[in-house]
């Protein structure tokens, strides 16, 4: 188990969070499982509208690399759209 403190690191969007997810897969091929949580607060979102392209992009990268992601967000469940809510 490896914690990374990701409030050492700038996350202002999700493209830089798809960047330090292949860093991570890149650096350590031995990975079986990542654990993100309060995705929320990780990255600054406006609304559910850019939450939802980058769950989809994880759920491919997952099935390509073999690793298993567990995403937290820390939100009112009533408030995800269908396509966040299909990974409840």
């Amino acid at each position: 188990i490896r914690l990374v403190d990701t409030a050492e690191y700038n996350m202002p969007n999700f493209d830089y969070l798809k960047g330090f997810v292949y860093g991570l897969y890149a650096s350590n091929y031995d990975i079986t499982h990542v654990f993100i949580e309060s995705l929320n607060k990780l990255v600054p979102t406006v609304g559910n509208e850019d939450v939802e392209p980058f769950l989809d992009w994880l759920e491919a990268f997952s099935q390509k690399s073999g690793i298993k992601y567990t995403v937290s967000i820390s939100e009112d469940a009533s408030k995800a759209n269908d396509g966040v809510r299909k990974y409840f």
